[in-house]
């Protein structure tokens, strides 16, 4: 079955949504996630996470705060072998409590999207590698694509695994931050900049203020420039820098 003939109708929105649901049926999307996610559980990597069904993902709670393996999944073509099937997009997150958890009042988001905010992420693509993995219906090669599946998956929680150290983090990420002073910050989005604070008063306090500097100098930019997460937040600067300046992170490896 070709795709271009499953999405035939294109200029009907109601024939369109007819057309994706005789598709997934087609494709079996539904049962085929369904055995892919029972076998992820037998998965050494995955026996102690607990699957979120709402949410699409595994997790993992920790004593630093959760791990999260995201599944995304549709149904889509394979170009390769020139067949419908159901696409699954795997990625990591990795979250550092003491980062997020002090942010609560002021934070305009949701509490549920404050729970599901993250420090470090990563996905296949940032690694290199092919984003997706496609699985045929009638569960034809199943075990050659799930075995590509669970190896993505390794290469993903060896990509993060190193992030469980609040040191590393700093090291990897905000350090290069404050070693170059032509360092491009980034142009949007606010909390990045008083995560990379907590870290480097933490483990570069001599640093941290020529640093705090920097970061209020480009706050002044992304406020000219409108940033509108910044507008929630800039009159209350202060009152965020006094509480994040208090905020003491542990200089050893969680396990």
């Amino acid at each position: 079955m070709k795709l271009k003939n499953i999405f035939s109708r294109l200029t009907n929105d109601s024939d369109l949504d007819k057309d994706e649901k005789r598709y997934d049926k087609n494709i079996g999307k539904d049962d085929i996630t369904s055995k892919i996610v029972s076998d992820l559980m037998q998965n050494p990597l995955l026996t102690e996470y607990k699957w979120i069904k709402s949410r699409k993902c595994f997790e993992l709670k920790t004593k630093y705060g959760l791990k999260r393996l995201d599944i995304e999944n549709w149904s889509g073509y394979d170009l390769d072998r020139d067949i419908g099937c159901v696409t699954i997009r795997p990625s990591m997150y990795l979250r550092h409590n003491i980062l997020h958890e002090w942010f609560a009042e002021f934070s305009f988001k949701t509490k549920s999207d404050q729970r599901n905010s993250w420090s470090v992420g990563r996905s296949l693509q940032m690694l290199g590698l092919q984003n997706e993995a496609h699985f045929l219906p009638g569960l034809k090669d199943y075990d050659k694509d799930f075995q590509k599946l669970c190896t993505a998956i390794e290469k993903l929680n060896a990509a993060i695994e190193p992030y469980t150290d609040l040191k590393y983090l700093f090291d990897s990420d905000i350090k290069k931050m404050i070693d170059n002073q032509d360092y491009e910050f980034p142009k949007t989005g606010v909390e990045w900049i008083f995560e990379s604070m907590i870290l480097a008063n933490n483990y570069a306090n001599k640093s941290y203020s020529d640093f705090k500097v920097r970061l209020v100098n480009h706050i002044e930019i992304m406020q000219n420039d409108n940033e509108p997460n910044l507008r929630e937040y800039y009159d209350r600067l202060e009152q965020i820098f006094e509480k994040l300046e208090k905020i003491k992170a542990p200089n050893n490896k969680y396990t």
